[in-house]
């Protein structure tokens, strides 16, 4: 699993398939510096790599010194430095493993991991599956019509919504 730590504090951040960084509540890393915007940038999986993207920030974000231009990505590797507003809110890139594959009650508690890379979600008496096949992924309830779904996505189970974490 990737993992940033903060070069100060030695805080930890743990990755999900797209993580959004920034001040907002909306966001899943919180920063609390006034130079970081309120949705500042995007870490993301996609084709089996790691991007950073700036989204439009007020004051940027840096890898390894270097400012991003707005909406600029740039690929990662282990041991390089973000930086969110000012390079002195500073992370240090400590692994790049794939992200989890899991989905996340909308309403709080514990995320629902993946096993044997088949995600299954059960509420209430009702269940869906997700899996990966030749197009992409796929939901699966208890009926044989599967659709099509990708990160970020909602679904709801059972009366209860959950956002899916899948890699790209």
């Amino acid at each position: 699993m990737a993992r940033l730590r903060e070069v100060d504090q030695g805080r930890i951040i743990e990755l999900r398939a797209s993580t959004l960084v920034g001040r907002s509540f909306r966001c899943d890393v919180k920063l609390e510096p006034g130079e970081v915007s309120g949705q500042h940038a995007q870490l993301r999986f996609l084709g089996g790599r790691w991007t950073l993207r700036d989204l439009g920030s007020r004051n940027g974000s840096f890898v390894d010194g270097q400012r991003l231009g707005p909406d600029e990505a740039a690929s990662l590797s282990v041991g390089m430095t973000l930086a969110f507003g000012h390079v002195r809110n500073a992370w240090r890139v400590e692994d790049l493993g794939p992200p989890p594959i899991e989905a996340v009650p909308v309403d709080g508690g514990r995320a629902i991991p993946a096993i044997g890379g088949v995600l299954l979600i059960e509420f209430d008496g009702n269940s869906l599956s997700v899996r990966r096949d030749r197009s992409g992924w796929v939901a699966e309830p208890d009926s044989p019509l599967a659709r099509p779904v990708s990160d970020q996505d909602q679904v709801e189970v059972g009366g209860r919504r959950f956002v899916l974490h899948l890699p790209g």
